[in-house]
C-alpha cells in the first residue's frame, strides 16, 4: 500500500476517534458504514468504532464497522498466548491492520484472523512475534520494512493466499515453520545476512518457483523445502555447512543440483523424490550419503562418486534408474554394488584412462581383471600400537587382509583401497594380505607383526608413621600403572595410576608390592616385585604414679613417641600423600619438654580406660596396651 496514502488515512482515522466520543449509540447504529476505508477526512466522519482498548505498555487500537483494525502510539504489543489476543473475537470482521509506532508485533497478535487482506507495517517495527499471523488464510500483502530483524517461528504459518515475500536483509534467521503451508507463495527474496533457514521453513511452499539463498548462509534446517514441488532451481552457496534430513525432498520440478563444497555429508532423505534431477556429481568433501538421501529421483541415471566417499546408507538411491555410475582411482565395481540400494545392472567407468589395467571413461568394468598383483607394505610403530601401509603396482586393486592366523581370504574380510593404511593397534602375530580385482584374487602375502613393548614401572619409597609413602615412575608417561599390595599377585585390575602419582600404603609387617604398566590393550612383559620389611615397636607400658589419678605411660623404644586415648577408641596416627602429619585418632604424648615423648605423665579419672601405642617412622605401630583405672 502506498506510504502517503497511508499517512493520510491514519491522519483521517485520528480525525474520526475525535468526534466518535461525542456520538450516541443510537445516532451510531444510524450512521452510514463505508465497506473500504474512505480516503478523505470528510468521508472518515460517518465511520462508526465498534471498539477500542490496549495491546502493549503504551500501545491501543480501535476497530471500525469497514473492518479497519487501527493500532497506534509506542512501544512493544503484548506476547498473547493462543486466542487470547483481544483481535480473536473479531477474527471473521478485521480486514485491513494500520500499525504505527510499535516496536513488535507480539505472539499470536492476530492467530486465526482469517478474513484480514492486507497488513501495512511501519518501520519502527523491529521483530514479527511466534505466530503472530498464523493462519490469516486471506492475507494477500504485507510489506515487511528493512527495519526488521526477527521473523519467529509460525509468524505466517497456513498464509495460503500470500503470494510474494520481500525479508529484510537484518534478519539472519527465518524462524521455524515461518512460512509453512503458504502454497500460493511464489517468490521469496531472502536477507542478505541470513544464517539460518529454520526447520520446515518454506515447507510444503508448493508455488514457490524457485530459490536463490544467499552466499554466508551456514544452515539449512530439515524439511524446510520439503514439497515445493513447483521450484525448478535452489542456489545453494558453499557457506552452508548443515543441510537438514529431507530439506529438499518432494521438490519434484528441480532440473539442476550442485551440492555444495561446506557439507561432509549427504543426511537422510535430502533429496528424495526429486524426480526431475538426472544427474548428480558428489563433491570431494562428502563422505558419506545417508538413508533414502536420493530416494525415488525418477530421471537420476548419471552419478559421479568422489574418492571422498566412504560410506552410503541403505535405500540410498532406492528407485533411481542409474545406469551410468563413475567412481574413482583406487576403487572397483563390487565396492559399491549393492551400497545404497544402487541398481545391479547399472555400468561403472573410471574417470581415466591408464595403459595396461585402467579403463577408459567409455569403457565399463566387463574387461578381464589381473590376477598376478601382489601386496607391498611398510610396518610402522607408535605410541598406540602398529600401523601398515598396503599397497600394489595396480591402483585399481582392493586389499583384504586377516587377524586371526588365516591365509584363506575372500570378500568378507576386512580391506582398504590400495595405498591405505590399517591400524592394527596392539594385535601381534600373522596378517595376511591379498590384492582383489573384480573377481581376480592375487598371492597371499604373510606379515609377520611383533608384540608391542610397554615400559616397566619403576618406584621410590618413604617411611612414614604407620607406612610408607610411594611413587610410581615410568619412561612411557602415558601408561597407567596398575598396583596391588599383598603375599601374592592375584589381580592388577583394580587400582592404576598415573606415573608421577604417589600412594600411601599402610599394610603393616613383611608384605611385597606388585605393578606392571599397561598401555591401549597391552601390558608390560613381566609384573614388577618390590618386597618390604616392616618392623613392630615394641609395646608401651602404663603403670599408676603418685598422686590421685596419675598415670605415667612409657616405652623402651627411645626413638619412638606414644599416642593415647582415654575414651574407650584405639589410638591411630597416619601420614597423608601430602607427607603432612595426621593424626587420626588420639592424642601424642608429650614430655617435660613440651615435646613429642615415649615417656610421658597423664591425669585419668577412675572408671576409665587407657589406650596407648608406640609410633616410629619406618617401623610397624606398636600393638595396643590397656589399662583400667
Amino acid at each position: 500500500m502506498n506510504k502517503k496514502k497511508i499517512a493520510a488515512l491514519m491522519a483521517a482515522i485520528c480525525v474520526c476517534m475525535s468526534t466518535a466520543a461525542g456520538v450516541s449509540a443510537e445516532e451510531q447504529t444510524e450512521t452510514a458504514q463505508p465497506d473500504t476505508l474512505a480516503t478523505d477526512e470528510a468521508s472518515y466522519q460517518a465511520l462508526v468504532m465498534v471498539d477500542e482498548g490496549t495491546c502493549g505498555n503504551s500501545a491501543t487500537w480501535k476497530l471500525f464497522t469497514n473492518g479497519d483494525l487501527v493500532i497506534s502510539d509506542t512501544g512493544r504489543m503484548t506476547d498473547y498466548a493462543l486466542h487470547t489476543s483481544p483481535f480473536y473475537k473479531y477474527r471473521d470482521t478485521i480486514k485491513v491492520v494500520y500499525i504505527n509506532g510499535v516496536t513488535s508485533i507480539g505472539d499470536y497478535a492476530f492467530a486465526d484472523c482469517y478474513a484480514i487482506t492486507d497488513v501495512s507495517l511501519p518501520d519502527t517495527v523491529r521483530s514479527i512475534g511466534k505466530y503472530a499471523f498464523n493462519n490469516c488464510q486471506l492475507l494477500e500483502n504485507t510489506d515487511i520494512p528493512e527495519s526488521v530483524t526477527v521473523i519467529d517461528d509460525f509468524a505466517f504459518e497456513n498464509c495460503v493466499s500470500l503470494t510474494t515475500v520481500s525479508i529484510p536483509d537484518a534478519v539472519t534467521r527465518i524462524g521455524k515453520s515461518a512460512f509453512e503451508n503458504d502454497y500460493s507463495l511464489q517468490s521469496v527474496k531472502l536477507p542478505s545476512n541470513l544464517l539460518t533457514i529454520d526447520e520446515r521453513a518454506f515447507y510444503n511452499c508448493s508455488s514457490l518457483k524457485g530459490i536463490d539463498i544467499p552466499d554466508g548462509t551456514t544452515t539449512i534446517g530439515a524439511w524446510s523445502f520439503y514439497d515445493c514441488s513447483n521450484m525448478a532451481y535452489a542456489n545453494i552457496p558453499d557457506s552452508v555447512r548443515t543441510i537438514g534430513v529431507h530439506a529438499f525432498d518432494g521438490c519434484s520440478s528441480l532440473k539442476q543440483l550442485t551440492i555444495p563444497a561446506g557439507i561432509s555429508y549427504i543426511d537422510e532423505g535430502v533429496f528424495a523424490n526429486c524426480s526431475g534431477i538426472e544427474a548428480v556429481t558428489i563433491p570431494e568433501n562428502i563422505d558419506s550419503i545417508g538413508y533414502e538421501a536420493f530416494r525415488d529421483c525418477s530421471r537420476l541415471k548419471y552419478l559421479d562418486l568422489s574418492s571422498g566417499v566412504t560410506s552410503i546408507a541403505n535405500n540410498a538411491f532406492t528407485g533411481d534408474p542409474l545406469v551410468h555410475i563413475h567412481i574413482p582411482n583406487g576403487t572397483i565395481a563390487d565396492d559399491y554394488k549393492g551400497l545404497g540400494d544402487l541398481p545391479q545392472n547399472s555400468k561403472f567407468y573410471y574417470p581415466l584412462n591408464k595403459s595396461g589395467y585402467c579403463y577408459d571413461i567409455t569403457c565399463p568394468l566387463g574387461m578381464p581383471a589381473r590376477t598376478d598383483a601382489t601386496v607391498d607394505y611398510t610396518i610402522n610403530k607408535t605410541d598406540t600400537g602398529t600401523t601398515a601401509v598396503l599397497t600394489s603396482d595396480d591402483p585399481h586393486v582392493r586389499i583384504y587382509y586377516t587377524l586371526d592366523n588365516r591365509s584363506t581370504l575372500t570378500t568378507d574380510d576386512p580391506s582398504i583401497p590400495n595405498g591405505g593404511t590399517v591400524d592394527f593397534g596392539y594385535y601381534y602375530g600373522s596378517v595376511y594380505v591379498r590384492a582383489y580385482d573384480d573377481g581376480a584374487w592375487g598371492p597371499v602375502t604373510r606379515i609377520i607383526i611383533d608384540k608391542p613393548y610397554v615400559a616397566q614401572p619403576t618406584y621410590s619409597a618413604t617411611h612414614v608413621f604407620g607406612g610408607r609413602l610411594v611413587t610410581f615412575s615410568c619412561p612411557d608417561p602415558n601408561v597407567e600403572i596398575y598396583y596391588e599390595i599383598g603375599t601374592s599377585a592375584t589381580t592388577l585390575k583394580s587400582k592404576h595410576v598415573k606415573p608421577g602419582t604417589t600412594v600411601y600404603i599402610d599394610v603393616p609387617g613383611k608384605y611385597s608390592l606388585y605393578c606392571r604398566s599397561y598401555k591401549n590393550g597391552a601390558w608390560s612383559d613381566a609384573v614388577a616385585k618390590y618386597g618390604f620389611n616392616n618392623i613392630k615397636i615394641v609395646t608401651p607400658r602404663v603403670v599408676k604414679a603418685k598422686g590421685d589419678d596419675k598415670y605415667r605411660i612409657f616405652c623402651n623404644d627411645l626413638d619412638s613417641f606414644i599416642i593415647y586415648t582415654t575414651d574407650g577408641t584405639t589410638p591411630e596416627i597416619r601420614h597423608g600423600v601430602d607427607s603432612k602429619l595426621h593424626v587420626v585418632n588420639g592424642r601424642i604424648a608429650l614430655g617435660s619438654d613440651n615435646k613429642w615423648s615415649n615417656d610421658c605423665y597423664v591425669t585419668v579419672p577412675k572408671g576409665k580406660e587407657i589406650r596407648a601405642i608406640a609410633v616410629r617412622s619406618g617401623l610397624v605401630d606398636s600393638d595396643v596396651v590397656l589399662y583400667s583405672t
